[in-house]
């Protein structure tokens, strides 16, 4: 007999989890952590009871965003790379890294909050370092990236996105910033 700690979720719970997730990620972008709960189950189909199931407390349900996102992020590089050019890749994955920024700025202080506490426990500069060493070393080899700087200079570069005002022009500056750092990747001598 299986038990309930060993038994995996059904296809429809996760589907459900997923719904509320990205039901969630609109919402707290758009409103930030105090976003209402009813809401996103409203928007995700589901009824509170099935939110609270998979997300006991507002907390729970912002640190699963936040993983949620950047795991998503982390993945799409493979997926880039194996579909895309190396400059398309880039491209696409730093149009999905404004996506989390925005979903980031709009969690800011919960998720400051909740790492203060230790109940976030991904790695975000990991996950983005990672990521973009593997598109940056896709350009080199494909002749598209000059610099000689690494996944951890890109991301330095970019940190100022989340001291930009969290306004509606916000989307459209961070787009210009990220255009002008790439193109120093692509353009810039070794230093």
């Amino acid at each position: 007999m299986t038990t309930p700690a060993t038994r995996k979720p059904r296809a429809d719970a996760l589907a459900n989890r997923q719904k509320l997730l990205e039901a969630a990620r609109f919402h707290f972008t758009q409103d930030g952590p105090d976003a209402s709960l009813n809401e996103i189950a409203k928007r995700a189909g589901v009824g509170a009871g099935t939110l609270y199931r998979h997300f006991p407390t507002r907390d729970d349900l912002v640190a699963a965003v936040y993983g949620n996102e950047l795991e998503e992020l982390g993945n799409a590089v493979d997926d880039y790379l194996a579909t895309m050019t190396a400059d398309e890749a880039l491209d696409a994955w730093a149009e999905r890294f404004i996506e989390y920024a925005s979903t980031k700025r709009g969690l800011g202080e919960a998720l400051k909050a909740l790492r203060e506490r230790g109940d976030v426990r991904v790695n975000p500069r990991g996950v983005l370092t990672e990521s973009m060493d593997k598109l940056i070393d896709a350009g080199r080899q494909a002749g598209t990236i000059t610099s000689d700087a690494d996944g951890e200079d890109l991301l330095l570069s970019m940190a100022g996105l989340w001291s930009m005002p969290n306004d509606e022009r916000f989307e459209e500056r961070a787009r210009r910033i990220v255009r002008l750092t790439l193109g120093g990747l692509r353009h810039a001598g070794r230093a």
